[in-house]
């Protein structure tokens, strides 16, 4: 009984925290690939702007769109979204994949029947996933940091 208490219980963590990254790697992806294209697009924008001789006032429009760009590009290193959607995706994989070894165990076996050791080492795993993302979490927000400081 205890060790399906136990179980339960971690399911319950694994299903929340497997709902709450889903919907923040997409989101952070999708910034992630908005600024990229965004940064892309502007610099474009800029350099066919400059190549026109014709155009009035197209050096200070450059200008204007040049320092947009400077801002777009330090919020994407300052943020550094699409490290963080790698690192999301990763960490939903890994408590899906978890999850989907505690079905497997469940397979066939009495709840009564369940191996405490086995489900604490599930338990033991879950954190050891939780923990491995934060520790990315913390080295990626460093190196944002480092890399804006050391401009």
């Amino acid at each position: 009984m205890e060790a399906e208490q136990k179980l339960l219980k971690l399911e319950e963590k694994l299903n929340l925290a497997i709902k709450n990254i889903k919907t923040k790697f997409v989101n952070t992806r999708v910034k992630a690939r908005r600024f990229k294209v965004g940064v892309l697009i502007l610099g474009v924008a800029i350099t066919v702007i400059l190549g026109l001789e014709d155009l009035a006032y197209g050096k200070e429009i450059g200008l204007i769109l040049s320092g947009i760009l400077t801002v777009l590009a330090g919020i994407d290193t300052l943020y550094n979204y699409y490290s963080k959607s790698v690192q999301e995706h990763d960490y939903y994989l890994r408590l899906t994949n978890l999850l989907n070894d505690i079905e497997y165990f469940k397979t066939g076996i009495e709840p009564d029947n369940y191996d405490v050791d086995k489900v604490n080492s599930f338990y033991i795993e879950f954190k050891s996933i939780r923990t491995d993302f934060h520790g990315q979490r913390i080295e990626t927000v460093k190196n944002s940091f480092e890399v804006r400081n050391s401009k």
